[in-house]
């Protein structure tokens, strides 16, 4: 009865949304512990993860217009504990056209991954290193498997005119990496139209600078007040 009332309020906020001329864009994600599978990865099964989408993207016809499949599927833990693009990519060949059975007017988002430029199996790995991978695999045939690219284009503390390398922060930290600038978006696009890729629509799903020190980890926004924050959101609207 839980996970129903928790369905009915979603409905509802759907409901509202569609109302108020909002598009939803609904993120499918995580798997339950019965069906991860004992060498960690995604779903053990993704010809049962499409089985799943087939049933549930009925269940909110008409309210929902996109979905996303996964999440940040360059951390590790976002996959049960093994980066695999060759995994993920099995994910989406199966959910793509259960999705489109469902409802051929769907439209599916590949995730956007988590920025960053580190690479380490037991933690990240590369943005634009896991993209390349991935439409590298059968000479890119991932992308008959997905119709928007999402992207996440984060600033840490920088504004946002700003891109590494080339046009660097005046802030003594975090100024030397990709991730820490809200145009390494960029750099995802190049590597789709490197790999004849320029039509495919690009949606960025998630963004934003963060004010005040959160945690340890987020030291970045003691260079954001809410003012500028303001004003970094306006303006990489207009980039």
């Amino acid at each position: 009865s839980h996970a129903r009332g928790e369905s009915v309020l979603r409905g509802a906020a759907e409901l509202r949304a569609n109302e108020r001329g909002l598009k939803v864009l609904v993120n499918v994600t995580r798997a339950p512990g019965w069906a991860m599978p004992r060498d960690p990865s995604l779903p053990a099964d993704p010809v049962a993860f499409a089985s799943f989408l087939e049933r549930f993207v009925p269940y909110f016809d008409g309210k929902v217009a996109a979905r996303q499949i996964w999440n940040e599927p360059n951390l590790i833990h976002e996959n049960n504990g093994r980066i695999d693009p060759y995994g993920f990519f099995q994910l989406l060949k199966a959910a793509y056209p259960a999705v489109k059975r469902a409802d051929p007017n769907a439209l599916v988002v590949f995730p956007g991954l988590a920025p960053t430029s580190l690479n380490y199996d037991d933690y990240a790995v590369d943005d634009d290193w896991y993209l390349e991978a991935l439409l590298n695999i059968n000479q890119g045939e991932v992308a008959r498997y997905f119709d928007v690219l999402g992207v996440q284009g984060y600033g840490a503390g920088n504004h946002p005119d700003t891109y590494f390398p080339g046009n660097l922060s005046e802030y003594p930290e975090w100024v030397n990496a990709p991730e820490f600038y809200f145009r390494h978006i960029e750099q995802l696009r190049s590597v789709m139209v490197n790999a004849g890729l320029a039509a495919t629509p690009i949606w960025i799903t998630e963004m934003g600078w963060p004010v005040g020190r959160q945690n340890f980890l987020y030291g970045y926004g003691d260079y954001v007040t809410r003012e500028l924050q303001a004003s970094y959101l306006t303006r990489a609207y207009g980039i």
